[in-house]
């Protein structure tokens, strides 16, 4: 409900915002995912609103369980012309449980080509304790910044960027690819965990290390590459835990034809085969469906599949 009263209020701005030559755009979004616990089936589902009026937007994600409303989620947002944008959310699960305010920017070395400088700061107020219960709030800090150095007009990089947080776990969600994972606030304000990124990235081929620490230092160090050509991608990564020995290995294979996508994600370990994750998107210009399938040598773990229409 709170949701939908915050867009409401937002498509009357977003009229205004029209009538001074603003464009409208917006979404709607419905997904579904069933969980395997090892012992029976758990359902859930989100529902995601969002409307855009210029450099200004709110998104809602509202998720339930088979017993019913779980959380709401408030983005709002505001940019300028990608040099500097500002994020505002508020989470409810069903008590309010979280703020962010997060702000960010970018210093190009050349308008057409983003390279140079960027930042982003996230400051979180949040509640350690149960939904509802008597909060125990906590206040934490995550502070991104990167260098891009363009070696050509087009496509061919190097990025060097750092993840360091303050009273904030869960930094690997930051680029692990799976849009419902998010840093999280803990105990205390003092330094939790640090990750390092490094990537070379060219149109045909891509590198990319990660390093994790923590406050005990070094945890993990993660390599991988990338090959992409005209619609066919083939890569893997390797995961080294401390001191520095072998965990798992992921090889990725890849398809993209004409708004069809496809990934298949299967995991390793010395002794062989551990789980596989494969992807199903289809996408068009208003239209996007996707379904993600996630399963170990047991079976089916996790089903998640949505459909999103914009306009």
């Amino acid at each position: 409900m709170r949701g939908v009263l915050v867009l409401l209020l937002a498509s009357f701005v977003g009229i205004g915002a029209l009538g001074e030559g603003g464009s409208l755009a917006g979404g709607l979004g419905l997904e579904a995912d069933f969980f395997y616990d090892g012992v029976a089936w758990d359902i859930g589902s989100a529902v995601t609103l969002s409307l855009s009026f210029g450099e200004i937007g709110v998104q809602s994600r509202t998720d339930f369980s088979l017993t019913g409303f779980e959380s709401e989620k408030l983005d709002f947002t505001f940019s300028l012309e990608h040099i500097f944008h500002i994020r505002n959310s508020l989470v409810f699960d069903p008590c309010f449980s979280l703020y962010e305010l997060e702000i960010g920017g970018s210093i190009f070395e050349d308008i057409c080509c983003p390279g140079g400088f960027d930042w982003r700061m996230i400051f979180a107020y949040g509640n350690l304790e149960e939904p509802c219960q008597t909060p125990d709030y906590t206040i934490g800090f995550v502070f991104d910044t990167g260098l891009t150095w363009y070696l050509d007009e087009c496509c061919m990089y190097f990025e060097l960027r750092n993840f360091l947080s303050f009273g904030m776990g869960g930094l690997y969600s930051l680029v692990d690819d799976y849009p419902w994972t998010w840093v999280y606030p803990v105990p205390g304000v003092f330094f939790e965990e640090d990750l390092v990124k490094v990537a070379f990235v060219t149109p045909v081929f891509s590198a990319e290390s990660l390093v994790f620490f923590d406050v005990s230092g070094f945890q993990w160090v993660q390599f991988g590459g990338l090959f992409t050509f005209e619609f066919f991608t083939l890569g893997g990564r390797a995961f080294f835990v401390a001191p520095f020995s072998f965990s798992t290995g992921d090889f990725i294979l890849g398809l993209d034809i004409d708004g069809f996508s496809f990934r298949s994600y299967s995991t390793f370990d010395l002794l062989g085969f551990l789980a596989e994750e494969v992807r199903f998107e289809v996408e068009g210009d208003s239209l996007k469906g996707f379904l993600w399938i996630y399963f170990d040598i047991f079976g089916v773990i996790d089903v998640t599949t949505g459909l999103e229409v914009r306009w």
